[in-house]
């Protein structure tokens, strides 16, 4: 657990992070999430014997000790014959815990609720745990929305490896499909021929569900977003022909995570891999509608290199209650989280010319801003940093060639007293 400077915090567990001990041959978290009173609970994966994997629930007070009076000792283990993996939690209004993934073998789309004492959910397809499968092969439920009225969506992925695709499925709240919903329960798309995979699943204010994720088909690799409406219908009116794919690089673009921010407009949190290597973290944004939003970073769009981690990729994403975007990353030897800031803040893209554009973020700063600059052919840059007064303070490129393409510059500003600057980028 982090503070919300980003530093770990010492009242939590031991110096800020929790392990625990299955006391089986291995233990895996999964997915997490808190509930109204400040308990977290964890959805893990466990094996007595290395082979087979059984869903477990563990839940932590607010200091990250076990919960005594959840399951056994603040853990719940299900008990054969349900074994598998899973992919996500999520919690109902009444306090019953949702879980969803897949079987061991990876054949069903599996979902589980417990009540809020760790125990299966007998009210919810008479023992607890739906599953069905909607292709031959893999079928795998990676993320989830619980509606108002106790209504499971699942975001799921299927078929055969090399033609992955991707779909919807809305569960009742007593754990039957919904028939009212796309075709007896659930909607499907085929982006391309090759495989599609799911990494983000949200609910607009109207009903409507945004499920992003990623293409995997040569020469295209890129994120996309989703919208069908409340009944399971591909909206197309959003995207082209209800799709928005964004191509950031000429490599594998994918979105692992999604956000609905509060004016409906959809934050995307993923990866950008370039075929050179290096990849960063991306973070997009969309319009309500599914265009790229011209305001945000760079023409809807800010890269995110993390020095040390050559495959750097967004996972999970959150907004703060004062707008700011939470990403956790992963690529390196330890997990990484980033904030962005919020608003007109997040970054301030000029546009100078006919080849060019120029992106700063974060804005404000005091201590590191990055520059990131495209450009359609190669060019001798300079880029100084101007006082109100117009007095140069500060020149971190002088008269160095650029080669064609997309480059970023770090620059330090810390030694700067506090006030408004111009960047001068010639």
């Amino acid at each position: 657990r982090c503070l919300p400077d980003g530093d770990l915090d010492q009242t939590f567990g031991e110096m800020g992070v929790v392990r625990t001990d299955l006391g089986t041959f291995w233990d895996e978290g999964r997915a997490v999430t808190v509930q109204p009173d400040g308990k977290i609970v964890v959805a893990a994966q466990s094996s007595v014997d290395g082979i087979q994997e059984s869903p477990t629930l563990i839940r932590y007070e607010v200091d990250g000790s076990l919960d005594g009076t959840f399951g056994t000792g603040g853990v719940a283990i299900t008990p054969p014959p349900y074994f598998g993996s899973p992919s996500e939690i999520a919690l109902k209004e009444g306090g019953e815990i949702v879980v969803v993934g897949s079987s061991g073998d990876y054949s069903q789309v599996t979902v589980q609720q417990f009540t809020s004492a760790g125990i299966p959910d007998s009210t919810f397809h008479s023992d607890g745990t739906f599953s069905t499968s909607l292709a031959f092969d893999v079928n795998v439920a990676e993320r989830l929305v619980v509606q108002g009225d106790g209504s499971i969506v699942l975001g799921v992925m299927f078929g055969q490896p090399g033609a992955y695709d991707v779909g919807l499925v809305r569960l009742q709240g007593n754990g039957t499909l919904d028939p009212a919903f796309g075709n007896g329960g659930v909607a499907t798309i085929s982006i391309s021929p090759g495989d599609e995979t799911v990494g983000g699943l949200g609910l607009q204010s109207d009903g409507s569900f945004i499920l992003a994720g990623g293409t995997a088909y040569y020469p295209n690799y890129d994120m996309f977003a989703a919208r069908f409406t409340p009944n399971g219908i591909l909206d197309t009116g959003f995207g082209m022909n209800g799709i928005a794919q964004i191509s950031i690089s000429v490599g594998a673009d994918a979105a692992s995570d999604l956000v609905i921010q509060a004016d409906n407009a959809i934050l995307l949190a993923g990866q950008s891999d370039p075929i050179s290597g290096d990849s960063k973290v991306a973070v997009v944004r969309l319009s309500s509608d599914g265009q790229l939003d011209p305001e945000f970073g760079n023409d809807g769009i800010v890269l995110t290199p993390i020095p040390g981690v050559p495959m750097a990729d967004g996972l999970e994403a959150g907004i703060q209650p004062d707008g700011r975007v939470i990403v956790a990353a992963s690529g390196g030897a330890h997990p990484v989280l980033l904030r962005y800031l919020a608003g007109e803040e997040l970054g301030v893209a000029e546009h100078f010319g006919t080849d060019s554009r120029i992106s700063v973020f974060p804005n404000p700063s005091a201590d590191m801003i990055t520059v990131q600059f495209a450009q359609n052919t190669p060019s001798t840059v300079t880029l100084d940093i101007m006082d109100a007064g117009g007095r140069v303070v500060a020149s971190s490129v002088r008269s160095r060639p650029f080669s064609a393409g997309s480059h970023s510059i770090q620059l330090s500003i810390g030694q700067l007293a506090p006030g408004i600057y111009s960047i001068l980028f010639s």
